[in-house]
């Protein structure tokens, strides 16, 4: 039905230009709906590079422009297109940068009776959360007045997704996760986890946030940590530098282009919860330095992840569609 809508759209409005999110095997019937349109694909994921290689250069002889939300995405598929003849660009991704922003009721941390450390996003097996609850089993032996908040839906991906995210065999190996049926037993593990460490007191589940609640959620943080084992951009660490927050993510996908290491925050292996462990360390006991990579996150937000960065980014690969051509854009946004 989504898709029946589409095309009558696209041939009685006759758009100058589609952009269409992920959804590579849809380009040619699009184009064919409307030849007159540039069809503009946005990859958030590094689906290109790992579906069968005929089948999607078949769909991009009809993209003019294949945008990613990373570098990292981008690079995957120059690998696997050499000779993709259209634009590729990194367009990012944004925050609302007035909304994500430093508290200033905020307390300081040496007149707070107690410290967090959170993380934003589902509770997943990708997500790295058994390599952060190892990490903070160390950190609580410690430090005695902090906690570790978790914030976000239980809504573990599929396992047939989740392999489908990347081709790392670290990545591939959180099928262990997963019974033979499919069901996912995620949260119980890490309730195991939790339970073998003692730490029942010390880490907390505060479930999904509503977005009118979340800057709130992250002003009551000291650090922000992603620990992901495969994330193509990671917004957790981004909304936690634009509220002034040292971030800590590891050294996977596009959090290695958003933190700069030493900087705004800190970046770790993947899966090794001693080096995290000892990357929370420091910024907890080096409270100077772990402020100024918080006010120099804010910087970097504002400068490369606000939607009006993103915007004319975007912006630059339709002008390069539409050479001599003004763009004014007005649009129309066909979803679910």
């Amino acid at each position: 039905q989504y898709r029946n809508t589409l095309r009558r759209y696209l041939a009685v409005d006759r758009p100058d230009i589609v952009h269409l999110m992920n959804y590579w095997a849809w380009c040619r019937e699009l184009k064919a709906a409307s030849s007159s349109h540039r069809l503009v694909l946005e990859m958030q994921c590094e689906w290109l590079s790992q579906r069968d290689r005929h089948q999607v250069a078949r769909q991009l002889t009809v993209v003019d422009a294949v945008v990613a939300v990373s570098d990292h995405i981008a690079s995957t598929f120059r690998s696997a297109f050499p000779d993709y003849p259209g634009v590729v660009a990194t367009v990012g991704n944004g925050v609302d940068v007035s909304y994500f922003r430093p508290s200033e009721q905020r307390a300081s941390a040496s007149t707070r009776t107690r410290r967090a450390i959170l993380f934003v996003g589902r509770v997943s097996p990708e997500k790295g959360l058994h390599t952060l609850i190892e990490a903070f089993s160390e950190v609580a032996a410690r430090f005695a007045d902090v906690d570790l908040r978790i914030a976000g839906p239980q809504s573990p991906l599929s396992v047939d997704f989740l392999t489908s995210l990347s081709s790392d065999p670290r990545v591939t190996a959180l099928n262990r996760f997963y019974d033979r049926w499919g069901n996912c037993k995620y949260r119980e593990h890490l309730e195991e986890l939790i339970e073998s460490h003692g730490l029942r007191d010390r880490v907390h589940f505060v479930g999904n946030v509503p977005h009118k609640d979340l800057v709130a959620t992250y002003h009551e943080a000291d650090i922000v940590v992603n620990p992901s084992l495969s994330e193509s951009f990671g917004i957790s660490v981004v909304e936690g530098m634009a509220c002034g927050i040292p971030v800590v993510g590891t050294r996977v996908g596009g959090m290695c282009e958003s933190i700069l290491a030493g900087s705004t925050g800190m970046l770790v292996e993947v899966d090794a919860p001693g080096e995290l462990a000892q990357a929370l360390i420091t910024m907890l006991e080096d409270t100077v330095r772990a402020s100024e990579m918080g006010s120099e996150g804010r910087k970097r937000a504002v400068e490369l992840y606000s939607w009006e960065a993103r915007a004319e980014r975007l912006k630059s690969v339709y002008q390069k569609l539409r050479p001599g051509t003004p763009v004014h854009v007005s649009t129309k946004i066909v979803s679910h």
